[in-house]
């Protein structure tokens, strides 16, 4: 998605000898398809970046891409990647094969004073002046959850279908989901959708809440007209704001089928789900205890790989990458010549930092590196 959003934000990349390395059999989709759950934002948001008298005009014209953008609420991942399929083959379409490597991913990347180097899986190596990182998220297993390892399961793994292998004659209970954000709640409405299938089959579900949860308004007037919850988070004007559109939490809150979830959970109106509060991880241990199983949903790193300069290790790849921000919570211009798509954590003004103005801008600073 990164990715796809940069070359289609500035085409002119691609008269800049771009090549492009995709773990995947195509560009596009990514793992989008592989979600079995709905979206945190709206299908409106997506490829306003694209110019539609630019080179890449004639996508917003396909079927699927309409189907997305008219899409105005919630809808279902699998429509972004057929969305995203289409863009990625228009992209495809105007890359020489040489310059396109499929079913491949770059494994290294090596940095010295005249050129960076990418290692691929394959051993193949590509020379450039710069590099893009845009190689998605990952979800793995936090220390926190050590003493109960052998009950863990990944949010991905449920939110990607994984519901069903649980949800047999003899669903386990409890299930504990840690984690309150989006992944949390998907979770915990795919379990919503086993037993609406199944009424026979029943579980208890509870959710640990480590921190208050973010939930998206169109503005400041639904969030003082709404009822408020004791475990929701109150937005900061100065940095929860969208100055482009108003959205309270515009891309971190909960929405559609996640926020109705956790609204009638802290109304007491959902008797599976139960709602707890810890400040630290420690104090959910008499429920982690009891726990059949649990569901780690604490959020994604960006995905990394091991960085070079001269040769020496900079960075192994296993940790998170956090990027340091300024003191206005935005991410500090630089010279560098290698850029990433998606920041983690991302800069605080991620609420006004649209992809949109993401792609465009990030485009424009490597075009400008290049000269």
């Amino acid at each position: 998605m990164r990715g796809t959003g940069l070359v289609t934000a500035v085409p002119e990349l691609l008269e800049r000898r771009v090549a492009i390395v995709e773990a995947g059999g195509c560009l596009g989709p990514g793992s989008f398809a592989e979600y079995q759950i709905e979206s945190n934002s709206s299908g409106s948001d997506f490829f306003g970046w694209v110019d539609p008298r630019g080179p890449f005009g004639d996508v917003l014209e396909h079927p699927d891409v309409i189907a997305l953008r008219t899409t105005p609420g919630n809808f279902r991942l699998s429509l972004l990647a057929r969305a995203l399929r289409h863009v990625g083959a228009a992209i495809a379409r105007r890359l020489p094969p040489s310059r396109l490597v499929l079913g491949d991913r770059v494994v290294r990347v090596n940095a010295d004073d005249e050129q960076i180097t990418a290692t691929l899986a394959s051993g193949r190596r590509l020379a450039a002046r710069s590099v893009v990182l845009a190689t998605g998220i990952r979800e793995t297993q936090r220390a926190d959850l050590q003493p109960w390892r052998d009950k863990v399961i990944l949010s991905s793994q449920i939110v990607k279908g994984g519901e069903g292998r649980l949800f047999g004659d003899d669903p386990p209970t409890p299930i504990v989901i840690v984690g309150s954000s989006h992944s949390g709640y998907s979770a915990a409405l795919r379990f919503q959708e086993a037993m609406a299938a199944h009424p026979a089959r029943r579980c208890e579900v509870i959710v640990v809440h480590r921190t208050p949860v973010k939930l998206f308004y169109t503005g400041w007037s639904e969030f003082e007209a709404s009822e408020r919850y004791p475990l929701e988070a109150i937005p900061d004007p100065a940095r929860d704001v969208c100055p482009e559109t108003g959205n309270l939490f515009r891309y971190s809150g909960l929405r559609h089928g996640a926020k109705a979830l956790f609204r009638a959970a802290s109304r007491q109106e959902v008797p599976w789900l139960h709602q707890i509060h810890c400040r630290a991880l420690g104090e959910a241990a008499p429920w982690l205890d009891r726990a059949a199983v649990i569901i780690q949903a604490m959020g994604y790193d960006s995905n990394t790989l091991p960085l070079y300069r001269n040769g020496e290790a900079v960075w192994s790849g296993a940790d998170r990458l956090v990027a340091e921000l300024g003191a206005d919570g935005c991410l500090p211009p630089g010279p560098g010549r290698l850029f990433v798509m998606g920041m983690d954590p991302y800069p605080y003004r991620d609420n006004s930092l649209t992809p949109t103005g993401q792609y465009a801008l990030r485009g424009k600073q490597i075009l400008s590196m290049l000269g």
